[in-house]
């Protein structure tokens, strides 16, 4: 027997040719062709680098945590504030009579600019730190942090107000003390004789001017007060909301703990009925199993 065979070792050449051939069709120089893996090599580098990115994103903290840390950071650069507006102050205080506007210029700048940051964190605690009531349950205890960062931080801020209003106060109080017992001596000294009264003449010009100053700035200080005062307005209002809602958790937190008692006295209620309700069917089934015996063995006595 022959073995019947078949040489397709050319057909094979042919179409190794052919795919040669339909490879080098665009001709494609070796420069062009590095190009190409580069442009590849870059492809892959940047859908690294958005990974990466996208792995930093998800890494960053939650935007109402940053908004908590910018508003302490506001709360701490006040307070510091606050202790540079008293030195200047007292200093103020105890020059009354020197018109130096440096110091003046200062203690205004410092106020308007403790007042634009008591404004900007009361806006940030308005805005970013937004508590969502009704949460699921995964989300419920990042609700509670957020309402107590947000209740802490309002405390803060109120304290700080507080301690900016009282520091206002009684500077307006001493500054208006001082200027009138200065006065009321140039008053005095000025009725002793004829020459401080022409002095005094002479010099009104130059009081009227330093009056005029002390007014605008006692002006300006006022303007802070009472802007103060409706920043106290707004957080007393955001005070009671948080107090109506802790008062609605606590009666809801009453309801929930008076609901289960009863569902676990009705639960017990029900397993002693179930506890009975099966020993009353072992009885039932012994004694009829007893009845059953009794029948079959007085079958087989009779029979």
């Amino acid at each position: 027997m022959e073995i019947i065979c078949r040489n397709i070792t050319n057909t094979y050449f042919d179409y190794r040719k052919e795919i040669k051939r339909k490879k080098n069709r665009f001709k494609l120089s070796a420069y062009e062709q590095l190009e190409d893996e580069e442009s590849g090599k870059e492809n892959l580098l940047q859908c690294e680098n958005n990974d990466i990115e996208m792995q930093e994103q998800s890494l960053l903290p939650p935007n109402w945590i940053e908004a908590v840390e910018e508003c302490s950071e506001d709360i701490t650069n006040i307070r510091m504030k606050l202790i540079e507006l008293q030195k200047l102050q007292k200093n103020k205080l105890l020059n009354v009579l020197n018109n130096d506007e440096k110091l003046v210029s200062n203690i205004s700048h410092i106020s308007t600019d403790i007042t634009f940051l008591i404004k900007n964190c009361e806006k940030k605690i308005h805005s970013s730190i937004v508590s969502n009531d009704e949460a699921d349950d995964k989300t419920n205890i990042i609700e509670k942090l957020k309402k107590n960062a947000k209740s802490s931080l309002i405390s803060q801020l109120q304290s700080v107000s507080q301690a900016f209003h009282k520091i206002q106060k009684s500077y307006i109080k001493e500054f208006k003390k001082l200027t009138n017992e200065y006065d009321q001596l140039e008053t005095y000294e000025s009725c002793s004789t004829q020459e401080q009264l022409l002095y005094e003449q002479e010099n009104q010009v130059v009081n009227s001017t330093n009056i005029t100053k002390r007014n605008n700035d006692l002006k300006k200080i006022a303007d802070t007060v009472v802007d103060l005062h409706h920043i106290f307005k707004e957080l007393s209002v955001m005070l009671v909301d948080q107090g109506s809602l802790l008062d609605q958790i606590d009666y809801n937190m009453d309801i929930s703990l008076s609901k289960s008692e009863k569902g676990l006295n009705k639960l017990k209620i029900l397993e002693k009925r179930e506890n009975e309700k099966i020993a009353a069917k072992c009885i039932s089934f012994l004694t009829s199993l007893i009845f059953v015996l009794l029948i079959l063995i007085i079958l087989k006595h009779v029979y």
